[in-house]
């Protein structure tokens, strides 16, 4: 489980943003099987279409490039831990959000402008 401050902050917010979308949420449970749950209504929970779902998300914004920086290789993928991006789909999915780590909190996308946001197809 992650529990680095970055997540902890991710997760508090969420659940300050969307309340009833997280009633109930245990942040002693495990995080990513309650994340999954929440999508119940919007993806039958068989594995594979989850993981299609997810899959897809990722490949829309370009979080499987990889590039050389000095000597090691980095990712496009601003999450850290398999928590950050599945409450990252989450919060896209459900409540049409993004998070903004300059201003750690989570944003509509209707409120960026157009050149920033990589639409959901």
């Amino acid at each position: 489980m992650d529990s680095s401050k970055e997540f902890q902050l991710m997760l508090n917010r969420a659940i300050e943003s969307e309340p009833l979308g997280f009633e109930g949420f245990g942040q002693t449970k495990n995080v990513q099987d309650q994340l999954q749950e929440i999508l119940l209504g919007d993806i039958p929970m068989r594995p594979s279409l989850i993981i299609k779902a997810v899959f897809q998300w990722c490949k829309d914004r370009d979080y499987f490039l990889y590039y050389k920086q000095s000597d090691s290789e980095v990712t496009s993928c601003p999450f850290v831990s398999m928590e950050q991006l599945w409450l990252a789909f989450v919060m896209k999915r459900r409540y049409n959000k993004v998070w903004i780590t300059e201003k750690e909190q989570w944003v509509s996308e209707s409120e960026l402008p157009v050149q920033n946001v990589k639409r959901l197809e």
